[in-house]
């Protein structure tokens, strides 16, 4: 029941976005509104990056991990490669 609540909020998270972005540019709109509408659009927009970040990060690590194992290294090893977040490009 939770899983087909999750996908009928996924499904229409397309139309919520709609709304908000309508709310943030509505000249009509109270200025609260439309000040409330902005922010979350940044909020949700710099979660996205986070998300996207932390997706990106723990594909590294588990690339680096099956490495590991595949050519027999423990972890910890010198040998086993390192990813410096702070100087790849974004």
């Amino acid at each position: 029941m939770v899983s087909q609540a999750t996908a009928r909020l996924q499904q229409n998270s397309g139309a919520a976005v709609s709304t908000i972005l309508k709310i943030m540019v509505d000249l009509n709109a109270a200025t609260s509104s439309g000040l409330r509408a902005a922010t979350r659009v940044l909020d949700y927009a710099q979660r996205g990056v986070e998300t996207e970040d932390l997706e990106v990060r723990v594909s590294d690590l588990e690339r680096a991990a099956d490495l590991s194992k595949s050519s027999g290294r423990f972890s910890g090893s010198d040998d086993v490669p390192t990813i410096d977040y702070d100087e790849r490009d974004r």
